[in-house]
């Protein structure tokens, strides 16, 4: 009976115990469930807040970090501008425009540029594309088709072809030339991207053609690839439009962007978005310094430095005695008609004195027999 007796006491203090602990476990459960969601709700709320908050702007760049690209502009002296390389985008494949022939009624007024536009090379293969020649109303005169061949090109000079929206020049010699459109252009943009394939000089930008060998081109990276400058042939012969030249270089295989603007006789000439030279009439001035003369010249054999320097005699220098030879100067032609003077030579044997003031007498030159 005793052993009965405690026996049941001790079930109902387990029964207790278990209940209490399962309080615990439910309780501790609940709790953790709270923790997490609130954990949850604080990770949702920093996320929110970092998103939301503004952007710093006045953090410094590493000493070693990206560095912006320089801005384009004039360069100083003895420097030339370099304007970042374009990127390499595909030619322009779309609808061909033929030279647009202008109305008979157009007339070209005096001291206007007009004439047909053109590419050439200098001992240089080279390539272009994208060439676009707008009126001063925007309107096409002249997108070629560059997919085979040279249609509507006159060329004068070079081994010329075209293919994929790409015309290029495929020969290293000098004077190679390639035109189209008609004298009677004036007033418009021509545009284009061009860059060297190989060879010792850049490539020329022709403009304002009245005729065959009568026109004006931008030698760009001409006289060995050491400066650029705009020049005028006439008839075949050439000189360079005072002003005109910087020290404009060209990279090979690069590609630059090129606009020539006629308005009037003025030309605006640029590369890569950069204005280089203005040239009005006869004369230009640039952005970049001078490049002064040419030094370097190229008549097909590669470049070669040459500086045309003529020694000038010093006053009072006596002249070189007999038998020297003496730097070669042209005989002089007499300004009027000969005056014999006194005779320096001495008088055959038995003949007067002729003072220094006494009329001058001829002498008669005397035979003599070679033995």
């Amino acid at each position: 009976m005793a052993s009965g007796m405690t026996s049941q006491p001790q079930g109902k203090s387990a029964a207790d115990v278990q209940q209490r602990k399962s309080m615990q476990m439910l309780l501790l459960g609940a709790g953790g469930m709270m923790g997490f969601f609130l954990l949850g709700l604080g990770a949702m709320y920093l996320f929110n807040w970092g998103n939301s908050a503004p952007e710093k702007h006045d953090v410094a760049t590493p000493a070693n970090g990206p560095r912006a690209a320089p801005a384009v502009g004039p360069a100083s002296p003895g420097t030339v501008a370099e304007a970042p390389a374009l990127a390499e985008t595909p030619p322009d494949t779309g609808p061909a425009v033929a030279p647009v022939r202008p109305a008979a009624a157009v007339a070209v007024n005096a001291g206007v540029l007009h004439g047909g536009v053109g590419l050439g090379t200098w001992d240089t293969t080279a390539e272009f594309k994208d060439m676009l020649v707008e009126g001063g109303d925007q309107k096409p005169l002249f997108k070629p088709e560059l997919m085979g061949g040279t249609k509507d090109w006159r060329i004068t000079g070079g081994s010329w072809d075209s293919a994929g929206g790409v015309l290029s020049q495929n020969l290293r010699t000098i004077n190679c030339k390639i035109t189209a459109g008609f004298p009677e252009w004036q007033d418009y943009t021509y545009s284009l991207k061009a860059r060297r394939v190989d060879g010792t000089e850049g490539f020329l930008v022709i403009f304002a053609e009245e005729k065959e060998n009568t026109l004006y081109w931008w030698n760009i990276g001409g006289w060995g690839n050491t400066r650029s400058a705009v020049e005028k042939l006439t008839n075949g012969g050439k000189r360079e439009i005072p002003g005109s030249a910087v020290p404009l270089k060209i990279e090979t295989n690069r590609w630059y962007s090129i606009k020539i603007e006629l308005h009037g006789n003025t030309v605006h000439l640029s590369m890569d978005g950069t204005l280089v030279t203005t040239m009005e009439g006869a004369t230009a001035h640039s952005t970049m310094p001078d490049a002064g003369p040419p030094t370097v010249f190229n008549n097909g054999d590669g470049p070669t430095s040459r500086q045309a320097i003529v020694p000038a005699r010093p006053a009072n220098t006596p002249a070189p005695a007999r038998g020297v030879a003496a730097n070669p100067v042209a005989p002089a032609r007499p300004a009027g008609p000969l005056v014999p003077g006194p005779s320096r030579m001495p008088p055959p044997a038995g003949a007067p004195m002729q003072g220094d003031f006494g009329q001058p007498q001829l002498q008669q030159p005397q035979n003599r027999q070679r033995g």
